[in-house]
C-alpha cells in the first residue's frame, strides 16, 4: 500500500512541477503597459531627468518611454543613453492649429497626441515632464481609458475647472483612435491666437482632448483623486483646506506634484526663488521647489 501512494505522490508532484511554468506564464504574466512622458525641445530635459529618477526611487515595476520630436538634439539624447532612459523619436510633429508663436510653450503639445498611437503597449499612464512622483502610483493602470483629474477644481476659488488636466491619464493606444484624432484637430476644439508665454490662450492639445471626449466631465468613473496631479503653486491651500500632504505617513498623501506654469524650478532665478520662500502662504510650494532642485543636483549631467 505505502509502494501505490509513493507512486501517486511522486506522480503528483512530477505533474506540478512540469506544469509551473505554464501555470506562472498564464496566470502572472506581467502586464505589458509603461508610462510614458514627451519632449519637444531641450528645454524640459532637467524635467524629464527628475521625473524619470522619481518614478525609479518610488519602486515602479513598469518600464518608462520618452518620446522625442526632431527639435531635441543629439546632445539631449546623449544624456538620455547615459542613464539608460529609452527614447523614441516620433516620425512627425503635429502642428498647432493656431498661428501661436514657435517660441510659445503651447506651441508642440499637440505632439503628445503621439502617446496615443504607441500600440506596442495595451495601457500606458501619460506623464509630462515636469512632474516629481513622490509614491508609487502603478495603481494607476487599474484604471479604464481617459482616467485623469480635473486639476485644482477642488480649490473654491477654481471650481469651474471641471475640465479634464492632460499631464497625467491613462489611455489605452490605437491606430484607429489615434487616426480619428489626427483628422479632427482645429476642428472641434476652441482655438485662439497669441497669448503671452505665462498666459496662454486656447489652443493646446487639453483644449484638444477636452473637446474629443466632450462627456469626461460628467463621467465620474474617471476623475482620479487629486493626489495624483497636485500644481505645485496650490499645495499650501490644498494643504489647509483638505489636509493633502507630501508626508508619506499622512491622512491624505500626494502622489505626484505637477509644475505647472511657464515658471518651472529648473528655470527660476535666484530671486524668483527667494520671493517664493519668504512668503508664508507659499511654505509648502517653496519646499517642493527645494525638493526637486535637490533631486536635480544629484543626476545633473
Amino acid at each position: 500500500m505505502w509502494y501505490i501512494e509513493s507512486v501517486y505522490i511522486l506522480f503528483i508532484a512530477s505533474f506540478y512541477y512540469s506544469n509551473f511554468d505554464f501555470m506562472v506564464s498564464k496566470n502572472y504574466k506581467k502586464e505589458n503597459y509603461a508610462y510614458i512622458s514627451i519632449i519637444t525641445s531641450d528645454d524640459y530635459l532637467p524635467g524629464l531627468l527628475v521625473l524619470h529618477k522619481t518614478l525609479i526611487n518610488t519602486g515602479t515595476e513598469y518600464p518608462f518611454l520618452v518620446l522625442l520630436t526632431s527639435d531635441v538634439s543629439t546632445y539631449t539624447i546623449s544624456i538620455l543613453e547615459k542613464q539608460n532612459i529609452q527614447y523614441k523619436v516620433i516620425d512627425s510633429i503635429i502642428n498647432n492649429p493656431t498661428d501661436v508663436d514657435k517660441k510659445h510653450r503651447w506651441f508642440s503639445t499637440y505632439s503628445k497626441l503621439h502617446v496615443f498611437n504607441q500600440t506596442q503597449y495595451d495601457k500606458i499612464v501619460y506623464l509630462d515632464a515636469d512632474i516629481l512622483v513622490l509614491k508609487n502610483i502603478d495603481e494607476l493602470f487599474k484604471n479604464p481609458h481617459m482616467s485623469a483629474t480635473n486639476a485644482s477644481s477642488m480649490l473654491p476659488s477654481k471650481s469651474s475647472r471641471t475640465y479634464l488636466n492632460s499631464g497625467i491619464f491613462v489611455l489605452e493606444p490605437s491606430h484607429e483612435l489615434f487616426g480619428d484624432m489626427i483628422s479632427k484637430i482645429g476642428k472641434i476644439e476652441k482655438l485662439e491666437s497669441n497669448g503671452s508665454l505665462d498666459r496662454p490662450k486656447y489652443g493646446s492639445d487639453q483644449d484638444f482632448l477636452n473637446a474629443f471626449y466632450s462627456g469626461w466631465v460628467n463621467d465620474k468613473k474617471l476623475h482620479l483623486d487629486h493626489k495624483y496631479n497636485i500644481f505645485h503653486y496650490y499645495l499650501d491651500e490644498y494643504n489647509s483646506l483638505f489636509n493633502y500632504s507630501i508626508k508619506s505617513d499622512s491622512v491624505r498623501p500626494i502622489s505626484i506634484i505637477h509644475y505647472a506654469s511657464y515658471l518651472k524650478p529648473w528655470n527660476m532665478t535666484k530671486g524668483e526663488l527667494n520671493k517664493i520662500s519668504l512668503d508664508p502662504k507659499r511654505k509648502l510650494e517653496s519646499e517642493v521647489i527645494q525638493l526637486w532642485l535637490s533631486i536635480y543636483n544629484e543626476i545633473k549631467p
